[in-house]
């Protein structure tokens, strides 16, 4: 092949390649102001803080996915000034607000090393209509499962619920904060 040929032909193809290269730049303009550019659309984050609760198990809940509650919720606040050291209650209630998340009560019926075991007793319960679950945990030597009857809101029925139990199944249970 001639050289003069070949110098051409290599002059062609880099002129062919700047300008496939730079022509697009040429015609879209300024950078940001090309209609390739994707418009993020975010909503605003919501004007009030996030607030959620604990649904007990068997409650009805509405199609929005909320229970009805028929009074406001009890809240955690307390009236206790800031930096006041006050009574056990209100310590109780500043360890509260310390916890992140939601929390509530249930009833710790067992702990099982055989989660075959846990099952037995979870299906127990219910069939007698109490809202029972498990929960497995790692332990020093592999996992636990617990059996839990709950959550509920206010410890006092956690509570009332516990001697329910004991009455009923003979089971002597623990009432624990959950999640705990």
């Amino acid at each position: 092949m001639d050289e003069r040929l070949k110098r051409r032909l290599v002059g062609a193809v880099v002129l062919v390649s700047l300008g496939v290269i730079f022509i697009p730049m040429l015609l879209e303009g300024p950078p940001g102001s090309g209609a390739h550019q994707r418009v993020a659309e975010i909503p605003p984050p919501p004007a009030r803080e996030f607030i959620s609760r604990i649904v007990p198990l068997g409650k009805v809940l509405k199609a929005d996915g909320h229970a009805a509650p028929k009074k406001p919720p009890a809240t955690l606040e307390s009236k206790v000034a800031p930096g006041r050291k006050g009574d056990a209650e209100s310590s109780a209630v500043s360890k509260s607000r310390q916890r992140l998340g939601i929390s509530a009560w249930a009833v710790q019926l067992g702990s099982f090393a055989s989660e075959a075991n846990a099952m037995v007793l979870r299906d127990r319960l219910r069939k007698k209509g109490y809202a029972a679950f498990s929960e497995s945990v790692p332990a020093n030597e592999g996992t636990v499962t617990r059996v839990y009857v709950g959550p509920e809101l206010l410890q006092k029925n956690a509570e009332k619920i516990q001697r329910k139990l004991e009455a009923e199944f003979k089971l002597e249970g623990i009432v624990r904060r959950y999640p705990g």
